[in-house]
């Protein structure tokens, strides 16, 4: 993997004026349903709220979805996450994973992903905080700001100093949950959201194909009867 070296000094500014950064953002991330004799169900959540310093507020949190009829799930629940960020007002918008499947938004977006090639490369390359650009066709950086969590992988669409995407970031990322630390909070709620509302919704998705299968089974037996000349009951 190719880059252009530790912008440490990008960083370590951010320390002193992290307090003055404030935006509105929304965080958005999608799922899946997806039970045998169902169609799959496209789940995609979006956290709203405003980021003043260190202290980050959730207004709101709501979710998009759709069944896929005659189409890919995973494929479409991409469109379907473009659409929505397509649609959003906000000053920042975060997506959870890579921007190459989503090279259709349109709206100026900020994607994190936990997990990229190369990951390996940047366990012990520098001391965090970094944030190392990458000589890649995707405008993108590797950055770790809290020690024992990450590196990250953060591609953007658009052409802000680095300095300005470190900050925007770096105030997001020192909630004191450990799965959360050093990661985009924002980005921490919406998974644990919409992997809830799919928790909420596959017993029902569940119910109904055990039911689908047990009225197949039923027609089944009542031709197989027929067809042997028996009684139906």
């Amino acid at each position: 993997m190719r880059y252009r070296g530790v912008l440490g000094t990008l960083v370590k500014p951010l320390f002193d004026n992290a307090k003055e950064v404030k935006y509105e953002f929304a965080a958005i991330d999608g799922t899946l349903v997806d039970v045998p004799g169902q169609r799959p169900l496209i789940i995609v959540g979006v956290v709203k709220g405003y980021q003043e310093g260190f202290r980050t507020r959730i207004e709101e949190i709501y979710f998009k979805t759709e069944e896929c009829y005659s189409c890919e799930p995973s494929v479409y629940m991409e469109e379907l996450e473009v659409s929505v960020a397509n649609s959003r007002k906000e000053e920042v918008v975060f997506i959870d994973g890579s921007l190459e499947y989503k090279k259709d938004v349109k709206r100026n977006v900020i994607a994190v992903s936990k997990d990229f090639e190369g990951k390996g490369e940047f366990a012990n390359y520098a001391k965090p905080p970094f944030l190392i650009p990458l000589d890649s066709d995707i405008r993108s950086a590797v950055f770790q700001f809290v020690g024992g969590t990450g590196p990250f992988l953060v591609e953007v669409n658009y052409d802000a100093p680095w300095d300005e995407i470190a900050r925007l970031v770096y105030v997001t990322s020192f909630h004191p949950i450990p799965e959360a630390l050093g990661y985009v909070y924002p980005l921490y709620i919406v998974d644990k959201a919409v992997k809830f509302e799919r928790n909420k919704l596959l017993p029902l998705y569940e119910y109904r194909a055990m039911h689908s299968l047990s009225y197949r089974f039923m027609r089944s037996n009542v031709e197989r009867r027929r067809f042997l000349g028996k009684p139906l009951v």
